[in-house]
Formats: structure tokens, C-alpha cells, sequence
């Protein structure tokens, strides 16, 4: 009888430290993922956020390179013609009216 209870108990703790290492795997695996989500978000992002931006800011220098090739002395004023485009009908699309607005 003693045997038995005996037998009860080391089979009680045997599942019980089998839940037991179970559950210290659950909290390790949550604690491990905590952690690497806050590296992530503290050293990773902002690295790969910095680099980002490096290669956005090298790109518009670039633009504004090439933009600004001919500087112009400080003072000088010069107009530039806008591109304007003739206005152009072929005989399909039918009779021109220029049409213009009377204000009253």
C-alpha cells in the first residue's frame, strides 16, 4: 500500500515537472521573442531607417545636381518662354469658333 502511494507520487511529479518544463518553454520562447522584437525596434530599424535615408538624401543631391548645372550670379534676372503649343485642328474635327467671355 505504501509502495502504491509512493508510486502515485513520483508519477504525480513526473507529469507535474513535465508541465512544468513545459510552461518554463512557453515563458523562454516569450521571454526570447520580447527580446528580440526590442532589439529589433532599437538598434535594427533605426539602423535600416538611418540607411534609408542616407540613400534618399545621395538621390536628391543628385537631382539638384543636375537641376542647378548653369548657376546664374546672384541679381540676375532672366525670363524664360513658356512652351506654348500652337493650337492645331484638322478639317475632320469640323468648323474653329473662338468663343469669348462678354462680362456684363
Amino acid at each position: 500500500m505504501i509502495f502504491s502511494q509512493i508510486e502515485y507520487i513520483c508519477n504525480a511529479c513526473g507529469a507535474y515537472s513535465n508541465k512544468m518544463t513545459k510552461v518554463l518553454q512557453v515563458i523562454l520562447i516569450i521571454w526570447a521573442v520580447w527580446f528580440g522584437l526590442r532589439l529589433l525596434f532599437r538598434v535594427v530599424f533605426p539602423w535600416m531607417l538611418s540607411r534609408y535615408l542616407q540613400h534618399l538624401q545621395k538621390n536628391m543631391q543628385a537631382r539638384h545636381g543636375r537641376q542647378t548645372r548653369n548657376p546664374r550670379p546672384p541679381g540676375e534676372v532672366t525670363i524664360e518662354p513658356s512652351q506654348t503649343s500652337e493650337k492645331t485642328f484638322s478639317p475632320q474635327d469640323g468648323e474653329y469658333v473662338d468663343y469669348e467671355e462678354i462680362k456684363e
